[in-house]
């Protein structure tokens, strides 16, 4: 066990985010490289001012472009739209071992009538139509389903053939995916036995966060049946082989673990002399562990895009605003017109204080990535 103080814990999960220091990926082979190292990205389509995914890269890739994400994405096939933790973008060749994932959600799906029929009629169609969307299938029958009483049963049908691994999604225009025939189904695999699977999955969540701790949290989401309990045992085992370092951080309880390699080649030595700033995406694996962030980082975050607008603190979209190492405020933005309209700027009330160089040429920066002219102060 390794103790540290707060300071030290805060700078080695940013730098194990890559959001101190310089950026060290670089255009289409950075994207490529920063999922070899982090795993995952949240996927949502949600496309206010970016993606998630785009914003994401966006913070940590020098000369990032979207349209090399798609094409890595869905003409490349080097990644692949896949349920990790909630859907999510991964290396294409990780697919084959979240079976298990796949067949939690397959269990957890309602039964409804003429659900299997449609399955059959769309997966006979790929042979004469190999990319398939649901535009073909608009007057299909409906029926009661989780988000909706009167769901299409075609739309239903493609997720469960999604889920179950048949078919992927091979594009998307605007928010209507594309489907194909999943060429990875075969590539499927099995794990000797269940805790062979949790050190698998845990170790690979460890990588997508950096630093996690035992307690309840979305960062632990979709790993099947790893209790708090599970996990103490696992993350016990993984200590006693020094795979994974324990750490107790100065005034906090809990303990928190990392990967020992990142520990040691970085931890000790760690320079953090930058002078940085970075928009943070609301589903940043950096920012999974809200309880996290707020006891390390005094940063109360929420995600409001489902918070009916009335009860919002903020908005539906802010953008936490990273200053070196200090969460400092969050921001509202928008993409209209060609403009990047800045409609909120709120502050963190903390003596370090927003560097507003930093914070204007960011905006710059981000209004540029988006093809926007010019940033509009509402």
């Amino acid at each position: 066990m390794e103790k540290i103080s707060r300071e030290k814990a805060k700078r080695y999960l940013l730098h194990q985010q890559d959001l101190s220091g310089d950026k060290i990926y670089l255009g289409k082979q950075g994207i490529l490289d920063y999922f070899s190292k982090h795993k995952m990205i949240q996927f949502d389509p949600v496309d206010i001012c970016g993606r998630n995914a785009e914003i994401v890269l966006f913070s940590r890739i020098n000369s990032f472009k979207k349209e090399d994400l798609y094409s890595l994405l869905y003409e490349e096939n080097e990644l692949i739209e896949a349920y990790d933790k909630k859907l999510c973008i991964i290396l294409a060749d990780d697919w084959g071992k979240l079976e298990r994932v796949r067949q939690r959600k397959c269990k957890k799906r309602k039964v409804v009538d003429g659900l299997e029929d449609m399955k059959n009629t769309i997966m006979k169609n790929f042979s004469e139509v190999p990319v398939q969307s649901l535009q073909q299938y608009k007057n299909t029958e409906t029926c009661a389903w989780y988000w909706k009483q009167n769901a299409s049963l075609a739309r239903i049908a493609f997720e469960d053939l999604f889920v179950e691994g048949k078919i992927r999604i091979s594009g998307r225009i605007r928010n209507n995916k594309q489907y194909c025939l999943n060429t990875y189904e075969n590539t499927k695999i099995q794990f000797a036995n269940e805790e062979e699977y949790f050190i698998w999955h845990i170790m690979r969540r460890i990588s997508t966060t950096g630093l996690v701790w035992n307690i309840s949290s979305s960062a632990w989401d979709y790993i099947t049946g790893a209790t708090r309990k599970v996990r103490s045992s696992i993350l016990q085992k993984l200590i006693n082989q020094d795979i994974v370092t324990e750490l107790k951080v100065d005034g906090i309880t809990e303990s928190f673990f990392c990967l020992s390699e990142d520990y040691k080649s970085y931890f000790k030595n760690l320079d953090f002399t930058s002078d940085r700033l970075e928009l943070i995406a609301p589903l940043d694996a950096f920012i999974w562990d809200r309880t996290l962030i707020k006891e390390l980082f005094d940063f109360d975050y929420k995600w409001e895009i489902y918070v009916p607008k009335e009860k919002r603190n903020y908005c539906e979209y802010a953008l936490p605003i990273l200053q070196n190492d200090e969460l400092l405020g969050r921001v509202e933005l928008r993409k209209t017109n060609n403009l990047l309209i800045v409609a909120n700027v709120w502050h963190e009330n903390k003596k370090t204080k927003l560097n507003e160089s930093l914070f204007q040429a960011k905006l710059q920066d981000f209004a540029a990535f988006h093809n926007c002219s010019s940033v509009i102060f509402e």
